[in-house]
């Protein structure tokens, strides 16, 4: 058994508890939380004391892109057709440079910050190998895209192909599931097919959903940016679904919706929504409307990928939010928290997520902010951490110092 003793622990609960002077139990999974004048100590524990150190649950970031990992000023920011243009012309320079080490590094780096849970968009399967022998617990989602008729068996094809090898590495820390790009990217025979599929598999699906004003032009009207843009291309360029059929194309309850900036009128119908903010504020210079979305959905919280982004840091993203929505600062922070944590793990169908007895021993551990009290924790965590010193996945403790060679 390990006992570890900080001087504090936000357990994330649903009352946001923060307890001090208590220790955590755990082996895979959290045993029980006891205060320090109750607690006796076996022979065989192990004791982890970090008196100056906050506990919490490991974060769990929703919505990543490994596989553009290798993206440095490259690509165009400020407006999301130019980016999305700017993605193809690159898309091969960058898979071209794109190798295992490159997808190591990415992912230590979201270790570091203190991420046990990754919820990986992966577009070609270059970031199976690595996602699936990592300590980190991965929910994998096996993309699908095409807008071409003509092409709907070939892209069905290499789909299955990648979603079949993701399969064979399910265990308890690697979960596959199913990812639809978007509605200006996917014929509706492979939506169709993607989503009949993930309900015959029992699993989760992902889509990024009106990321951008120019999606909802072209969705609710049929013109704009997208359409100039679309029409470059040999498919048709007329919207293959309104925002309201796309979405009812899916299963609310197991759907996560990337973005949704301009889903306002859309909210009743999401429940779950994984929110990017720099990533929002590069493409499209807007953010998601948190305040009324949460009345509706489970708001989470993802980095996006480097190409969209300048760290896979969550601390970063946390300290973002804090500075894009206009809220009360520490109910804010408390928020903030909560979508990295335990709204992950909601929509990601998992247990952990939160320090209680039962709960997977998924836990970071990071140093409290000298001159911190138990009233701003929160706020006062977010503003001044960037990394962890410990890491526990599953009770396993993270070597967050030496990268894993293959």
């Amino acid at each position: 058994m390990k006992v570890l003793v900080p001087k504090y622990i936000i357990t994330c609960d649903d009352d946001f508890r923060i307890l001090q002077d208590h220790a955590i139990l755990f082996d895979t999974h959290i045993e029980k939380l006891i205060p320090l004048k109750e607690l006796s100590i076996s022979p065989n524990d192990e004791i982890i004391s970090v008196p100056n150190y906050v506990a919490l649950p490991a974060f769990i970031n929703t919505h990543t892109h490994l596989e553009f990992s290798i993206n440095k000023a490259r690509l165009k920011y400020g407006d999301f057709i130019s980016w999305l243009g700017s993605v193809l012309a690159q898309r091969e320079a960058l898979l071209k440079k794109l190798n295992k080490g490159v997808i190591r590094r990415a992912l230590k780096s979201m270790l570091e910050s203190g991420v046990g849970t990754v919820g990986e968009i992966s577009s070609f399967g270059e970031d199976l190998s690595v996602l699936a022998k990592s300590e980190a617990r991965t929910v994998f989602f096996t993309e699908i895209l095409g807008a071409k008729e003509n092409e709907i068996e070939k892209n069905w094809a290499e789909f299955l192909t990648r979603f079949k090898e993701a399969k064979i590495h399910k265990s308890e820390l690697f979960t596959p599931a199913i990812s639809v790009h978007s509605p200006y990217s996917t014929h509706p025979e492979l939506l169709g097919r993607a989503v009949k599929l993930a309900k015959s598999e029992n699993t989760l699906v992902s889509t990024h959903f009106l990321e951008s004003k120019a999606e909802k032009i072209w969705l609710e009207d049929e013109s704009g940016d997208f359409k100039k843009w679309l029409s470059s291309f040999s498919h048709e360029s007329k919207p293959f679904y309104t925002a309201k059929s796309f979405l009812s194309a899916f299963d609310k309850e197991t759907t996560i919706f990337a973005h949704c900036l301009y889903a306002r009128d859309y909210f009743e119908d999401i429940l779950h929504i994984a929110h990017c903010p720099r990533s929002n504020r590069l493409l499209d210079g807007f953010t998601l409307d948190i305040k009324n979305a949460s009345k509706h959905a489970n708001i989470t919280l993802g980095t996006d990928g480097m190409s969209s982004n300048f760290s896979l840091n969550i601390w970063d993203e946390m300290r973002a939010a804090l500075f894009t929505h206009r809220s009360s600062i520490n109910t804010l922070s408390k928020d903030l928290l909560m979508m990295a944590t335990r709204n992950g793990a909601k929509a990601l169908r998992l247990d952990n997520g939160i320090i209680t007895k039962g709960a997977p021993a998924d836990i970071a551990v990071a140093i409290l902010p000298k001159g911190s009290d138990i009233k701003q924790l929160p706020l006062d965590m977010i503003l001044h951490s960037s990394l962890v010193s410990h890491l526990f996945v599953n009770g396993k403790n993270v070597n967050l110092h030496k990268e894993k060679k293959e």
